[in-house]
């Protein structure tokens, strides 16, 4: 049979492909079996594998979370302060400290004239320190000295004062001073330290608090023992105290186990648990390995722990696997101390020998204050009102006036754009739905400017409440709840459609019949407010016979009884 056309084309590329197959190496026409030596172009590829290795290791360690990201005070060896802790923009939480989310925006628009940093006065150190100010804010010191100082930020919470971390996050040249210690980023160029923090007792020494520490040890011999000791703070007949801490540090002794058997069980607090399993991971077998001491707590708040006496009694409990290398004699030894500012109460003063006369009562139990706010149509704003029981406990009166801003309240079409209710205490103080009757944007758009008075509507006026007040569901505190019908939709105040004030004022009694026992009229008053100079209040006149019935007096300040009893 004759070749078909098609195997005549075929037979040409069959020898040109077995030229091919000819002139390749071995190493290309076999698989390479495992355990030869590599050829020669093989080094280059694995040079190549090791830089992508590199590579992915320097993603990885580029990956890492900032030691900020976490929190707490993240400073290397730098000087520990309050105002360090979670300071860090690296910390999620960093945004968002003091209560505002960066993320949400209000619907209507603040148009001010002059922005509330212009009505801004920061505190002053007064004759104890020079503290940065606002406002101005100083953005440059003296020639050659030229440091700005801390930025400052307004928030729900109030003006803060932000401490700068470590440059580079401590990565920095360690010829400079603050490779060392952070702190010298905390002063201005005219050598001015930031303005302490809330939490910083520092804030409280030029209104007469004073900071007092106190320390004791703790420890216990056998297997699995339990160590207690008690820290007396201050007395609690002549004092009062704040912003209260306690740090515990234990000495290693076997404390060196990778399993977490090894550890103290649990530290508590006049019963309260503050931590479990602290485990230093060290071990004290010699005198050098002993010296240090290891942090369980630091820093521990314990205001709300403090008994009647002032007392803090603290033991901690070893787990029956830490059974050698004592320190001194102990396999659970360690010290406490507690700081505490502190200052002297408010005592009766003595003026003859039949009667006593005082001022029982300071502004802030006269006189309490709310907001009720909300933003949406047809929205219920709540707000509470703290103010001491005590003075319509016994006889005294407490009247409540609320106002409100004008906003969308015109009704000019007859559909109820209006407040359709205010409650205290789930109890309807307006008989009926409360018109207030304008709309500013309006009336400007008209040309009508409105005066500062009819921009301000009077809801409730010297409205009594004493009975709510004696029958709250928390003693201290009112609820006032108010709302706005559904048509309430424009020309918001400060972005709000619904904006009031709540002021109760409280009126005591000309005379008690009887005065109080001294421990509760001292306990009666909340400390006096760092951020505000002291304010006088009208004074209620005691006149104490040699006999007769005290008065009921809720003993500590509403406000700080109910946060201790709700934290606890």
């Amino acid at each position: 049979m004759a070749p078909t056309t098609t195997a005549a084309f075929a037979v040409p590329y069959f020898f040109a492909g077995l030229l091919v197959l000819v002139s390749l190496p071995a190493a290309d026409r076999h698989p390479q079996p495992r355990g030869r030596r590599l050829l020669a172009p093989q080094p280059l590829a694995l040079t190549d594998i090791s830089s992508g290795n590199k590579a992915i290791r320097t993603a990885k360690e580029d990956a890492k979370l900032p030691s900020g990201w976490f929190g707490d005070f993240s400073q290397d060896e730098s000087t520990y302060t309050t105002e360090g802790l979670d300071s860090s923009r690296a910390d999620p939480e960093w945004a968002m400290k003091y209560g505002k989310d960066p993320e949400l925006e209000a619907p209507y628009k603040n148009f001010e004239v002059l922005k509330s940093d212009f009505f801004h006065e920061s505190q002053s150190g007064g004759p104890k320190a020079a503290w940065q100010t606002n406002y101005p804010s100083v953005e440059s010191g003296i020639a050659g000295n030229r440091v700005a100082e801390n930025p400052w930020r307004d928030t729900p919470t109030g003006w803060h004062q932000d401490y700068q971390t470590m440059p580079a996050m401590g990565a920095g040249n360690p010829s400079s001073a603050d490779w060392f210690d952070n702190s010298v980023h905390q002063i201005d160029g005219f050598g001015r330290k930031m303005q302490p923090g809330l939490l910083d007792g520092q804030r409280l020494l030029s209104t007469g608090w004073l900071e007092r520490s106190v320390n004791t040890t703790l420890s216990c011999k056998a297997i699995g023992c339990t160590a207690r000791s008690s820290l007396q703070l201050l007395d609690m007949t002549k004092e009062e105290a704040k912003l209260c801490s306690l740090s515990i540090d234990i000495h290693p002794t076997d404390y060196d186990d990778d399993f977490s058997q090894e550890h103290v069980e649990f530290w508590k607090v006049n019963g309260a648990v503050a931590t479990r399993q602290c485990n230093p991971k060290a071990r004290g077998c010699n005198a050098t390995a002993s010296r240090p001491l290891y942090p369980c707590i630091n820093g521990f708040n314990v205001d709300h722990l403090i008994d009647d006496k002032g007392t803090l009694v603290i033991e901690g409990q070893n787990s029956p696997m830490v059974d050698e290398c004592p320190f001194e004699g102990n396999l659970l030894s360690g010290v406490a101390m507690a700081t505490c500012m502190v200052r002297d109460k408010v005592v009766l003063q003595e003026v003859g020998t039949t009667a006593t006369t005082t001022t029982l009562f300071t502004m802030a139990d006269l006189l309490g204050e709310g907001v009720l706010k909300c933003s949406t149509p047809g929205c219920i704003a709540e707000s509470t009102v703290l103010i001491s029981p005590a003075i319509a406990l016994n006889g005294g009166k407490c009247t409540m006036n609320i106002t409100v801003h004008q906003t969308d309240f015109d009704d000019a079409l007859g559909l109820p754009e209006q407040i359709d209710f205010v409650q205290v205490e789930g109890v309807n103080v307006s008989k009926e739905p409360i018109q207030p009757g304008k709309n500013p944007c309006n009336a400007a758009y008209k040309g009508t400017n409105l005066t500062d008075e009819d921009k301000v509507f009077s809801v409730l006026q010297n409205f009594d409440i004493t009975q709510l007040v004696t029958k709250s569901a928390h003693l201290g505190e009112l609820k006032v709840k108010g709302k706005i019908s559904d048509q309430v939709d424009e020309c918001g105040f400060e972005g709000m459609l619904l904006h009031g004030k709540v002021t109760v004022r409280c009126v005591p009694p000309a005379k008690f019949a009887a005065a109080p026992p001294p421990a509760q009229t001292a306990l009666l008053h909340a400390p006096a407010e760092v951020t505000a100079p002291a304010q006088t209040a009208p004074s209620a006149e005691v006149t104490v016979p040699k006999s007769g019935k005290a008065p009921v007096l809720l003993q500590g300040t509403a406000r700080r009884q109910i946060a201790a009893a709700r934290s606890a």
